[in-house]
């Protein structure tokens, strides 16, 4: 791989065995986070992104899923400024980007974000998917649901940005669409970016010491 391009480290893709169904940060974060005032602007970013994420649902339009699935997007972008200011006032420390992430799943919100606002929007869809649901203490379930997941998108779809044909490879592209598709089809996007969203916290608090 050309060193003109970003690089990305596949084995930080998380694995998704499930789906949480209370929206909220993990309790490890949003402890993290409301811990000090000097990083309220980026707490009320990331919760403001989970929202807007999981505001998509099976019942809703798809204009409005839509617009949810953008404008949550939007607010995970604007965290990196956010983090800019609390972390650089007072602190000589090395800022985690966005694009300076080697998890591909940020760099994938990171493009969508992208193709959103500068090229054309990314449509959604409901799908129904049947999963085995095995709770504890009953025998395993058959469950239907409606999930929210983006159309489906091929490497051409993303490369119409010329940043992104610069910045990535063919070959890291349609590696990490292929695990979108795959766990999208089953968790839904909005589980897919709040993965993403709650890797780039860690890795800004990690960065922070906090």
């Amino acid at each position: 791989m050309s060193n003109k391009f970003r690089q990305l480290n596949f084995s930080l893709l998380p694995v998704i065995e499930y789906a949480g169904v209370i929206i909220q940060l993990e309790r490890d974060v949003d402890e993290r986070l409301c811990s000090d005032e000097t990083r309220n602007e980026f707490y009320d970013r990331a919760r403001a992104a989970l929202m807007f994420f999981f505001a998509a649902k099976e019942d809703g339009e798809r204009w409005i899923n839509d617009a949810m699935l953008r404008a949550g997007l939007n607010e995970f972008y604007a965290m990196e400024d956010a983090a800019r200011r609390w972390l650089l006032a007072g602190h000589s420390i090395k800022l985690p980007t966005l694009a300076g992430s080697a998890n591909p799943l940020i760099h994938l919100m990171y493009m969508l974000r992208h193709l959103n606002v500068h090229t054309k929007p990314t449509p959604s869809r409901v799908e129904d998917v049947t999963v085995i649901f095995r709770p504890n203490t009953t025998a395993a379930q058959e469950i239907t649901y409606g999930s929210v997941m983006l159309d489906e998108m091929t490497t051409s779809d993303i490369r119409i940005s010329n940043e992104i044909r610069k910045c990535y490879s063919v070959e890291d592209i349609e590696r990490i669409l292929g695990w979108l598709m795959e766990n999208q089809r089953i968790f839904g996007i909005p589980e897919i970016f709040n993965r993403g969203l709650h890797a780039y916290c860690r890795e800004v608090l990690d960065s922070a010491g906090a």
